[in-house]
């Protein structure tokens, strides 16, 4: 028992490190296990477990805490100890999602500024065409095609264009990477959330669904390293023409992320693809669920998509892609009725409070408020799918010359009544990015196909509901047909 815990302690004592290292170190072990002792002995614990996504909020409220103090702090210290072996190089005891997110608003924050030069889209718009020749049959006659399978690919394949590079996204092991990182994180967050704090440092690592996690990055180090050696390499001949990727981004950030080895970088090209991938394809798929039981609505978006590129001699440009402003309109508006959440926010109670009607709301709890969506007061005939609402909203500001009220309707727009992206400093930075890679695909398709739900089906498929999340069906097809054949 003795020499277990030693050994699962291994990593906190390095002989590489130096004293006051290690100093730190042994006091972080010594206080996770001295509060662990304390919560054992707390009559009155709190409900609902300690969970690291209020870890800012506690830091801020320190001192409210009271009673609650030891539940939170366990985790607090625990996390902190974490962050510090994070730094040091002890990755593997970081684990799930704080791994995954903690690097992804660590890149976020530092370097996703370059994406800008991507929204002019031209550079991957090849790579939005292959992925479609690839991942959607050529249907003269029409086809089946379970689109939320074919998405997988297509989005995997037109964001690692950008975050990889044209030589390595249609890689069989980077799209596999690309599409069951998220499910693999997700999987290893509730194991280690389903067991108690004090436990995690312990006993995380033994879990198959964490082993499962640490192999994929084990195996995107293994896939990257060779990458990322010969263009650091490379990088010495002055004549050597660098990558415009992201990858090559990292690597040219050594100013600004010192670690730049292959696991690291391995770390957060997976980091990306768990937050780009999979919201990306829900949203798309919620897309042409919309389209295929709306033909008349394919006609109308197929001119104005023409329209726009007649102007542009047929070229692709951020331009063109603002341009297409009913697309914009109908992708708003798929968001709204179909958002991924049921509710806008969710937080915390940290501290007990009475509501005006005397009604206490405890500490531990997780409140829930009703997403603004489907507010009557803010949206007439709020449960009526209009395509064109937020097209006859920004023309009537255009109209008035308000120039707010017709930025606050664009389909990136986040304000008190458009939440889906978040708010204030919470709004998704990739959002732009995002929506340009839909528009790219859905405007290819209808360009090329004709879309329509199957056999006698003429109301759109409904989305699946759990907790208070709402998703597209994965399982549900459309039938596809080329343009003029």
């Amino acid at each position: 028992m003795v020499l277990a815990f030693i050994k699962r302690m291994e990593p906190f004592f390095t002989l590489r490190n130096k004293l006051p290292l290690q100093i730190v170190q042994i006091t972080l072990i010594i206080t996770v296990i001295s509060l662990s002792g304390a919560q054992l002995l707390l009559p009155n614990r709190p409900p609902g477990r300690s969970t690291t996504m209020g870890l800012g909020m506690r830091f801020r409220r320190w001192r409210s805490l009271k009673a609650y103090f030891i539940l939170n702090a366990i985790e607090v210290v625990f996390w902190a100890a974490v962050a510090f072996m994070m730094i040091r190089g002890n990755s593997s005891v970081c684990i799930g999602t704080s791994c995954a997110l903690g690097w992804v608003v660590f890149v976020l924050a530092g370097i996703l500024s370059p994406l800008a030069k991507y929204l002019a889209v031209v550079c991957y718009l090849d790579e939005v065409r292959q992925s479609l020749e690839l991942s959607i049959p050529s249907c003269e006659e029409w086809t089946e095609v379970n689109i939320h399978h074919s998405l997988l690919r297509i989005i995997g394949m037109v964001s690692g264009r950008v975050f990889i590079g044209p030589e390595l996204c249609r890689s069989e092991q980077y799209l596999d990477a690309a599409i069951n990182y998220t499910m693999e994180v997700m999987g290893a967050q509730r194991a280690v959330q389903n067991m108690r704090p004090w436990l995690r440092p312990f006993l995380a690592q033994s879990q198959p669904e964490v082993k499962e996690l640490y192999q994929r990055i084990a195996e995107a180090e293994a896939f990257l390293q060779p990458v990322v050696k010969s263009r650091i390499e490379a990088m010495a001949d002055l004549s050597y023409e660098k990558p415009d990727d992201f990858l090559q981004w990292l690597i040219d950030g050594k100013d600004k992320f010192p670690d730049k080895d292959s696991q690291n970088l391995a770390k957060v090209q997976l980091g990306l693809t768990f937050v780009a991938v999979h919201t990306t394809i829900l949203t798309a798929t919620n897309a042409f669920y919309d389209l295929a039981a709306m033909l008349d609505l394919q006609a109308e978006l197929r001119d104005e998509v023409r329209e726009v590129l007649l102007q542009s001699g047929g070229v692709f440009t951020s331009n063109v892609l603002q341009g297409m402003k009913k697309m914009d309109s109908f992708l708003k508006e798929t968001l709204r009725v179909h958002p991924t959440t049921m509710a806008s926010f969710q937080r915390k109670v940290l501290k007990p409070f009475t509501l005006s009607n005397g009604q206490v709301i405890p500490a531990g709890l997780m409140i829930a408020a009703v997403a603004v969506n489907s507010d009557p007061f803010i949206f007439p005939r709020a449960d009526e799918f209009d395509p064109l609402r937020f097209y006859r909203l920004r023309t009537q500001a255009k109209d008035e010359g308000s120039v707010e009220k017709a930025a606050n309707n664009q389909f990136v727009s986040v304000n008190q009544s458009s939440l889906t992206f978040g708010y204030g400093r919470h709004a998704c930075p990739g959002r732009f990015f995002a929506a340009n890679e839909i528009k790219m695909i859905l405007a290819h398709a209808l360009l090329r196909y004709d879309v329509k739900l199957v056999g006698s089906e003429t109301k759109r498929y409904p989305n699946m509901e759990f907790t208070h999340m709402s998703i597209p069906d994965p399982s549900r097809k459309l039938l596809f047909k080329a343009i003029g054949v």
